[in-house]
């Protein structure tokens, strides 16, 4: 599918371009597998498509100017992000409750930083984008998990919710919150890996659960622009108040491919908080954009760049149906997804058989698997645990395939027994992709 001038079906080789990504995926895969099958590179966050036109001319502009000295913050950059919030949320935002980044994780870190002391408890749920873990550790904070629940449909659900969603566990959260010094609750919305994007019911639950025990909410909102088309998207700053401690990091990186120009909007109702995180900010050197960063950024708020985003929406929505149709009967299910451009896949079925049989209720406490036969087995012979299962499978998957998945373990011990894939590839791409996948399932 192509939408006028935004061909999402052309293969860009990004090999030997610096990209981390792909810089990774070879040389990870054996080079001799490397020879048999085309690499496909499927679990780092970015996209296979070009950024929209008007998103490259920006850019280019600048380029051909040929100075790139050090770059001013005009209010325009304020004046988008409030346009867009309204434009596409239906929130209204002041420009003085707008901050800017040089990129979400240098602000998530240094926000942690700001409202937490060395020790304090940071809590998030899991399975969750793991370079939050990196963040925290690294700030000397302790990470503090409470896992998603499964929910079995209920009346009133939409059609493509019908299979049930993932939901928090707040009795669960202020168990901890009244036996733990916990500082930050760690908000991922949309949620990373599972897609889920949280309604004004539950953001609003939150907020009062964590206000009762003076608990700030950080709200990574990397995904927010890539919901299912016809799916609302409700940041936390639509149903924040003045006086929450509440804060978000909004930004293009994800939604637009342009996570290496590094610019992102931290949004705060709370005019005290946000200029709190804003001095921490700049005390650890995270508050200044480069050169091309605005104007990217205005281009993709821009509606030529509106109009690429919700063309690109549905070409992965339409990927995400073609994953779903390759793994029907291979024991493996990709589960339904409000947002973003991963697919989470169950592979606990296939995990189980080929460990002899096992059931969840063969799993004990610590995660360990009782009575594995490793006998039989085609992938590489499985450990004592669904988290080593999950590794081996998605290492076996590599190795002999040529396919780079992320082991759902890395967001987590909660992610055992799943995998998430990048869906924003070429249709061609996912579709061998799939075909690989399965093959590996069988």
């Amino acid at each position: 599918m192509t939408g006028d001038q935004f061909d999402f079906d052309a293969i860009h080789s990004r090999m030997g371009t610096g990209s981390a990504k792909w810089d990774h995926a070879l040389q990870q895969i054996p080079v001799q597998i490397a020879k048999q099958y085309a690499p496909i590179a499927a679990d780092i966050a970015d996209m296979e498509f070009q950024c929209a036109p008007a998103i490259r001319e920006a850019v280019m502009k600048v380029a051909q100017h040929g100075i790139f000295g050090y770059a001013s913050l005009p209010e325009t950059f304020q004046e988008a992000v409030s346009c867009w919030f309204a434009r596409r949320y239906d929130c209204k935002l002041d420009i003085h409750e707008i901050g800017l980044s040089a990129g979400t994780i240098p602000a998530f870190s240094s926000i942690i930083r700001s409202l937490s002391s060395p020790g304090d408890g940071v809590m998030l749920c899991t399975p969750v984008y793991g370079i939050f873990f990196n963040c925290i550790r690294n700030s000397g904070r302790r990470c503090v998990e409470v896992p998603l629940h499964w929910s079995a449909a209920t009346d009133g659900c939409s059609e493509s919710e019908s299979a049930g969603r993932w939901i928090m566990d707040f009795a669960a959260m202020e168990d901890i919150l009244q036996c733990d010094r916990i500082s930050v609750f760690v908000l991922c919305s949309p949620h990373n890996p599972t897609g889920t994007i949280w309604d004004a019911q539950e953001l609003r639950q939150l907020l009062e659960l964590m206000g009762k025990y003076n608990v700030a909410v950080l709200s990574d909102e990397a995904h927010a622009d890539i919901s299912a088309p016809g799916k609302r998207y409700t940041p936390l700053a639509a149903v924040a108040g003045p006086h929450d401690w509440a804060v978000s990091i909004n930004s293009p990186s994800k939604p637009f491919n342009m996570a290496g120009l590094q610019i992102s909007a931290v949004v705060s109702r709370n005019r005290s908080l946000l200029e709190r995180v804003l001095v921490g900010i700049n005390r650890d050197e995270a508050g200044e954009q480069n050169i091309f960063a605005l104007p990217a950024l205005l281009a993709a708020y821009s509606p030529e760049g509106e109009r690429w985003l919700d063309v690109m929406r549905s070409y992965v929505w339409q990927n995400r149906q073609l994953v779903a149709d390759h793994l029907r009967g291979s024991g493996a299910e990709l589960l339904p997804a409000d947002a973003t451009y991963l697919g989470w896949i169950d592979i606990r079925k296939v995990l189980e058989v080929r460990a002899g049989g096992i059931s969840a209720a063969d799993i004990d406490g610590d995660g360990g698997i009782e009575g594995v036969d490793a006998s039989g087995s085609a992938f590489p012979e499985p450990q004592s645990s669904m988290v080593q299962l999950t590794d081996e499978f998605v290492a076996h998957v590599r190795d002999h395939y040529a396919l780079t998945l992320s082991s759902g373990t890395s967001f987590g011990p909660a992610g055992a027994g799943f995998i998430r894939m990048n869906l924003a590839m070429p249709a061609s791409v996912v579709d061998e992709a799939c075909r690989r996948l399965v093959a590996a399932l069988q």
